[in-house]
């Protein structure tokens, strides 16, 4: 059997080519905390200054940029992050053969076939993108009421396949945007609300993401913009001349008297947009879209169905080297590979089994899920560690601590008891000032860091609920979660996860009991619900981060000892299974890389594990 996949081989590799000039780069360390932050400002930068596809490669132990024959000259050099680095360009060109690739080339390949792929589609008049390197969206927002629109788009990425060809990944996307533009008057009070808020400048033809920074002491008819040939022009007629004919009704009447933001484009200059043209964008995570977005989740037999009709409406024009682009009319199938489901081993040597296994409770494939579930239950069988909790906090805003809070905690402890009763889970509830302080990344992981230094005196382990970011969506969300990770265990020796508010927001509802006093419970339509998060929650914000594993394989690894690595927003996480899968343990440490590790990094923190987990074996063994 086979599955098919969203990836489009390209049928005539053979006919692309692309000449290419090559630079070498001196004064980059490949070594250095900051050279993968300083690649991504050189091709970036580069790029946006070219307009033209600029990557980076490495031969011959050396450092070298290719950028398409016949771009503009690069500059001699840049100042990045704490370097300052030169461009020499090399004598002749490069033709770059998209059949015979190398490591070094795969970059150059996918990078050029993106830019040639994508540019006749920033060209067609009915799409619109965020930025570079962002998903491509349909301008006609889908049918329906409501003020907030869903544009349907798709991305579309060149991709090394196994066998030595390249492809084009396709997959469709969808956003959010406000239908109306934003208000006409705006009070600076109005407009603090939005600050740093994402929104769609409909600038003619033009659409494109901006961030919010301010609003503008100066109307539509007072701003003035410099033209190409030296002419200073107001705002609305320097946006009607970079217009398409003919121009949008949005800007046919355009407010000479309407208000103006300001926003920084991707030099960091500042420039101004009319409100009137400006539409908030919305997170998919954000509470205005999060239940309509399932309406957005495709059936896999329609999301084919869609992305085979998007590679036949948008990327049939695409010429490379004077060739055109052709794909495979059917998408790339891979062979469908299946393996047998492990037995597990659950307390009291208790074993789950699909295969036939003697002395353990067999059961069928379709009841795998629920008979993993009851043996969690199970007095005889339950969790695979038994061990005692270890000091148990949580960490709540003070707004949850006097509505929800008590029947919440109350709850909590309930469950986690249901599911490992011999944990004696009693946590410390430490309330953080949420009230009067606003709700950014800033102001919450303050509140917490300063109530846990007061209140969490001896080490443990800490649950921690935050509220939704009012600014900054998703990564925001992710800085906060990486700092709470980060800052807890660093300072007072505390294990931490991270919990929202929000869901006990929505499901908690005040009423009168029968004393007369204003009390809380879970709202009858939300019970079901509720039950399931708690029940998540305590599995895997309590009894998980306690390393409290439900069960392990009952057969050993394929290794006797395995690291799993991961880093985000300089946080490097590492997670170590051995002894046959039943012991394994969390590492977090602060990366001076955002995103990506560097080898002395890891190679400085594995051997930290390793020799942390031979200890730990020989510590357990008695050996000396």
């Amino acid at each position: 059997m086979s599955s098919e996949t969203n990836i489009f081989r390209i049928a005539n590799l053979e006919e692309l080519s692309t000449t290419y000039q090559t630079y070498r780069i001196r004064g980059l360390n490949p070594e250095s905390a900051e050279f993968y932050r300083n690649r991504h400002q050189i091709v970036g930068r580069l790029s946006r200054l070219l307009k033209q596809p600029v990557e980076m490669f490495e031969e011959d132990d050396g450092m070298f940029l290719g950028v398409p024959e016949g771009a503009e000259e690069l500059p001699t050099s840049m100042i990045v992050t704490r370097a300052n680095v030169r461009f020499d360009a090399m004598p002749g060109t490069r033709v770059l053969d998209y059949t015979a690739r190398s490591p070094a080339t795969d970059l150059l390949c996918t990078r050029f076939i993106d830019f040639m792929v994508q540019a006749p589609l920033r060209s067609r008049q009915a799409l619109w993108r965020p930025g570079a390197g962002a998903a491509f969206f349909e301008k006609a927002t889908l049918p329906g009421e409501g003020p907030i629109g869903r544009h349907e788009g798709f991305s579309v990425r060149a991709f090394i396949m196994a066998d030595g060809g390249i492809g084009l990944c396709v997959d469709s996307r969808s956003c959010y945007v406000d239908r109306r533009p934003l208000q006409r008057n705006m009070t600076r009070n109005d407009f603090r609300r939005i600050k740093g808020r994402h929104a769609v400048y409909r600038m003619g033809h033009e659409w494109f993401d901006i961030r919010l920074l301010a609003i503008s002491d100066f109307n539509v008819g007072e701003v003035v913009v410099p033209m190409p040939d030296g002419r200073q022009v107001g705002l609305a007629e320097f946006i009607e001349t970079r217009s398409r004919k003919p121009i949008s009704p949005e800007l046919a009447r355009l407010d000479p008297a309407g208000q103006v933001v300001v926003y920084l484009n991707t030099r960091g200059e500042e420039r101004s947009a009319p409100a009137a043209l400006c539409h908030l964008t919305y997170d998919t995570e954000s509470r205005e879209v999060r239940k309509s977005h399932a309406d957005a989740i495709l059936a896999p037999g329609v999301r084919r169905a869609r992305i085979t009709e998007l590679c036949r409406k948008y990327i049939g024009e695409v010429r490379i080297g004077g060739a055109a682009l052709r794909l495979e009319a059917r998408p790339l199938e891979i062979e469908r590979k299946t393996f047998a489901v492990p037995d597990l081993n659950f307390g009291g040597s208790k074993v789950l089994s699909l295969n036939g296994r003697g002395n353990a409770k067999n059961v069928s494939a379709a009841e795998f899920g629920k008979s993993r579930r009851e043996m969690l239950l199970d007095r005889k069988a339950g969790f695979y560690v038994r061990s005692q909790l270890d000091r148990q906090y949580l960490i709540l805003p003070q707004t949850v601590v006097d509505s929800w809070g008590e029947p919440f905690v109350a709850q909590l402890k309930q469950e986690v008891s249901a599911l490992y009763p011999h944990g004696g889970f009693e946590p410390v509830v430490v309330p953080y000032n949420d009230v009067g302080v606003g709700h950014t990344f800033v102001d919450q992981a303050r509140a917490i860091l300063a109530a846990a230094q007061a209140s969490c005196l001896l080490p443990g382990f800490a649950a921690v609920m935050i509220h939704e970011i009012e600014r900054g969506g998703r990564r925001a969300h992710d800085q906060l979660e990486a700092a709470v990770l980060r800052e807890l265990p660093k300072r007072l020796d505390v294990r931490a996860t991270v919990l929202h508010s929000s869901k006990g927001r929505e499901c908690y509802e005040q009423y009168v009991d029968s004393q007369g006093n204003p009390a809380y419970r879970v709202r009858a339509d939300k019970t079901s619900l509720f039950n399931s998060y708690v029940r998540n929650v305590a599995l895997s914000k309590v009894l998980l981060a306690n390393e409290k594993w439900p069960f392990v394989l009952a057969e050993p690894l394929h290794a006797d000892l395995i690291v799993g690595i991961d880093v985000k927003q300089n946080t490097a996480g590492y997670t170590v299974v051995s002894n046959a899968g039943g012991s394994i343990r969390f590492r977090s440490e602060p990366s001076r890389q955002s995103e990506k590790l560097l080898a002395s990094q890891i190679r400085s923190q594995l051997e930290s594990l390793l020799r942390a987990e031979f200890e730990d074996r020989v510590d357990r063994s008695g050996a000396s």
